[in-house]
C-alpha cells in the first residue's frame, strides 16, 4: 500500500497524526514573557527610591553667631530671630565664614525623634550612629543624639520648638510627628526635657547675595 493511502485509511479510521508531526510547538507569550529586561511597575514591585527622598534640601540666608572649627558647626540666626546649630557637611564648601556673615546656606533641617521627661535616664538612650540607626540626611549623612535640654521657646500652634541640650548649643526644630506635637502643648519655657533627635546639616555655604 502507498504512503498517501496509508494516510488516508488512518484518518478514515479516526486517528489523527500528532501536532508536531505537522507543525513546530509554539509558545504563547503574551502574558509575562521573558523580553531580556526586568518587569518594572508591576504590582508588588517596590517604586525606585533615592538617598534622602525622605527628607527636603532647604536653602535660607542666615546670620553667623558664632563658629565651631573644631566640631565644624555654626551657630546661626534665621530671619525669625532663632537660633540653631548646623553642621557643615565635610563636603561642603565655603567654610571660611565668621561671626556676623550673612550667608545663605544649603541643608537638611535636623528633626525631633522623640521627646520624653528630663528623668529619663539619658544613658540608656544614647546610640551610636550607625548606618542602621542614624537617618540619612542627603549625601551628608547626620548623627542621631540624645540629650538634656531646656526648652527656651515653644509654640504648640505652629509646631516649633526651640531648645538648648547639655553642651550649650541651641536648637531650633519644626515639629512635625503627631506623638511629638502631642507634647508640645504640656511644655513651657525653662521646662527640662530628654530629646533624641538628628543634627542640621548644611551641604553648601555661600555669601548671602548683597552683602
Amino acid at each position: 500500500m502507498s504512503r498517501a493511502m496509508m494516510m488516508a485509511a488512518l484518518l478514515g479510521m479516526g486517528l489523527a497524526l500528532p501536532d508536531s508531526a505537522a507543525t513546530p510547538a509554539t509558545t504563547d507569550i503574551s502574558a509575562g514573557a521573558v523580553s531580556g529586561t526586568p518587569a518594572t511597575g508591576g504590582a508588588g514591585s517596590a517604586p525606585p527610591t533615592a538617598e534622602g527622598e525622605d527628607e527636603e534640601l532647604m536653602r535660607a540666608v542666615f546670620s553667623v553667631e558664632s563658629v565651631d572649627r573644631f566640631n565644624h558647626s555654626i551657630v546661626v540666626r534665621a530671619a525669625n530671630g532663632a537660633l540653631t546649630t548646623i553642621k557643615v557637611a565635610p563636603t561642603a564648601e565655603g567654610f571660611e565664614v565668621h561671626k556676623g556673615d550673612q550667608v545663605s546656606l544649603d541643608y537638611y533641617q535636623g528633626f525631633v525623634i522623640s521627646l520624653g521627661s528630663a528623668n529619663a535616664p539619658v544613658a540608656d538612650t544614647l546610640q551610636t550612629p550607625t548606618r542602621a540607626n542614624a537617618p540619612v540626611l542627603g549625601a551628608a549623612g547626620a548623627r542621631q543624639i540624645t540629650s538634656t535640654a531646656r526648652v527656651t521657646s515653644v509654640d504648640g500652634e505652629t509646631g516649633t520648638l526651640e531648645l538648648t541640650t547639655s553642651d550649650g548649643r541651641p536648637h531650633a526644630f519644626v515639629i512635625q510627628d503627631p506623638a511629638v506635637q502631642a507634647r508640645l502643648s504640656s511644655l513651657h519655657q525653662g521646662d527640662r526635657v530628654t530629646v533624641t533627635y538628628t543634627e542640621s546639616v548644611a551641604v553648601a555655604i555661600s555669601r548671602a547675595t548683597g552683602t
